[in-house]
C-alpha cells in the first residue's frame, strides 16, 4: 500500500536492503534517522514468502489447548532453561504504573529449541540488523546468551475481534540494554500480516506529531519497523466488528528478536 494524506506525511524512512551487512554499512544513517523521526523501515532483507510460510504453519498447528498461564521466561534460572511455549494475555499486566492493557498470544521460540514456524533464518536476520544499529557484533545474544542477557524470538497474535496493544513506550526493555553495556535502544518489529487480506482494520501504530499512524497502511510482510525508546506504539483493536474466537488463530501477527535478562520469580498459580 503507499500511504496518501496525513499518513504519508507520517510514514516512517524507507531503507532498501539485501542483507543484514548492508544494513551495518548503513549504519550511520539509520542512527540518525531513527535518532532524528524516532521510527525507520528496513524493506529487503526478510522475504515475505518465508512469513506466509510460517503464518501458515501456525494456522495449521494452532491450538488454544496449549496457551500457558505461565509466563516460563519469568521463572527460568538461565535463559537455556526458557522453553518453546505459548501464552495468551487478556487484561493488565505490570506492577504500579507500569501497568499495561492488552488482549494477545505470545509464541515464545528461543533460538536454541526446535524451529517450529520455520522463522528462526528470519530471526536471526532481524537480530544482526538490530545488532548492527546497536554497532556490536553480529552474533551478540543471537545462538547463547551473553552472561544473563538473551535474545528472545517471539511472534505475537492479536485475535481477529478484539485483539489490541495499548499505547506505551518501552520502560521495562529499554532498561536491558543499558545494563548489558549497549548504548540506546532500538527494538525491531517484523511485518507479518497483510492489511486487506489478512485483517481489515486497526493494526500496529506509533504516534508521531500527535497523531496516530497506523503502519501497515504502507507496509508490506517482511518489512522490519525500527523505533527507539521514545516512540510510543500499540496495536488498535483488530477487527473490532468481528466476534472474537480464542480457539481460532486468525487475526494479526507480527515478530520480535527482544533482549532480555534473567530475571526469576517464585512459581505461583493463579
Amino acid at each position: 500500500m503507499s500511504p496518501t494524506g496525513v499518513a504519508a506525511r507520517n510514514a516512517p524512512q524507507v531503507f532498501q536492503f539485501s542483507s543484514a551487512q548492508e544494513v551495518r554499512d548503513a549504519r550511520a544513517e539509520i542512527v540518525a534517522t531513527l535518532e532524528r523521526e524516532d521510527v525507520a523501515l528496513l524493506r529487503g532483507v526478510v522475504d515475505a514468502s518465508v512469513v506466509r510460510t510460517a503464518l501458515d504453519r501456525i494456522a495449521s498447528r494452532f491450538s488454544r489447548a496449549n496457551d500457558s498461564v505461565i509466563d516460563h521466561k519469568s521463572h527460568a534460572a538461565a535463559p537455556r532453561e526458557v522453553p518453546n511455549y505459548q501464552r495468551l494475555m487478556l487484561g493488565e499486566h505490570g506492577e504500579g504504573e507500569k501497568n499495561r492493557a492488552l488482549c494477545m498470544r505470545i509464541f515464545h521460540n528461543p533460538s536454541w529449541n526446535a524451529d517450529e514456524w520455520g522463522m528462526h533464518a528470519a530471526f536471526r536476520s532481524m537480530t544482526e540488523i538490530r545488532n548492527a544499529v546497536y554497532g556490536v557484533e553480529p552474533d551478540y545474544c543471537l545462538d547463547a546468551p551473553e552472561g544473563d542477557v538473551y535474545t528472545l524470538f517471539r511472534v505475537h497474535h492479536y485475535p481477529a475481534g478484539g485483539g489490541f496493544l495499548g499505547a506505551h513506550r518501552d520502560g521495562v526493555a529499554a532498561s536491558v540494554p543499558e545494563r548489558a553495556g549497549l548504548q540506546g535502544y532500538v527494538q525491531a518489529l517484523l511485518v507479518m500480516s497483510e492489511k486487506g487480506t489478512d485483517f481489515e482494520a486497526g493494526g500496529g501504530y506509533y504516534y508521531k506529531d500527535g497523531r496516530r499512524v497506523l503502519y501497515e497502511e504502507f507496509s508490506r510482510p517482511g518489512d522490519i519497523l525500527l523505533y527507539n525508546g521514545q516512540t510510543l506504539h500499540g496495536v488498535q483493536t483488530v477487527d473490532p466488528y468481528t466476534p472474537i474466537d480464542l480457539d481460532s488463530a486468525a487475526g494479526r501477527y507480527s515478530a520480535s528478536v527482544t533482549l532480555y535478562r534473567v530475571y526469576r520469580r517464585e512459581m505461583t498459580m493463579g
